[in-house]
């Protein structure tokens, strides 16, 4: 299903089956929900998160200069789920909402109430535990983390993408997420 500004949901669309998301670690106490297949793949990918326990990725600092680490997780790797499937209303308010923060700039972060592929059911933010502690919004920078690499790496496996990449936003119009 194509989501965008040209191509909108209506108001009414609804996915359906509707899973709630109670058997995976979540960033909020709030309910999230996804559709049936997306939940099934995130908890497999969620699953084998917590098999991984040494991953080697790399950082660029603000020269451009790339350096490798290995992060190690004696428990495993703990990824976090954001956000899920939202009602139209409800992207309507987190854009306004962004709109006010941002003092009425729409610069692309937020998509508009119809046009965000979270309506889909089929669209989820997954974050880290450490950045999920130390960040109020998720911004580019989540790519320095290990479990942004692996997950980049590895969600194609589960049924995933990488929907905004950095190099591609004239073809999204969506900057880099």
């Amino acid at each position: 299903i194509l989501v965008n500004e040209q191509n909108p949901l209506d108001k009414t669309f609804e996915p359906s089956p509707l899973v709630k998301m109670t058997s995976v670690k979540r960033a909020t106490s709030a309910t999230i929900y996804l559709q049936e297949a997306c939940a099934k793949a995130i908890e497999e990918m969620f699953a084998a998160a917590l098999e991984v326990q040494e991953y080697t990725y790399t950082t660029v600092n603000s020269k451009g200069e790339e350096t490798e680490h290995t992060a190690s997780y004696p428990n495993g790797m703990v990824l976090m789920l954001k956000s899920g499937y939202r009602k139209y209303g409800t992207q309507a308010t987190i854009y306004q909402n962004y709109l006010a923060r941002n003092n009425g700039v729409d610069d692309g972060y937020v998509n508009k109430p119809g046009a965000s592929e979270h309506q889909t059911g089929l669209a989820c933010d997954v974050l880290s535990v450490d950045y999920n502690a130390n960040n109020q919004y998720m911004n580019e920078s989540f790519y320095q983390t290990p479990e942004a690499q692996w997950m980049e790496e590895n969600c194609y496996s589960y049924g995933f993408i990488l929907r905004y990449p950095k190099d591609k936003e004239e073809l999204t119009r969506v900057p880099y997420e």
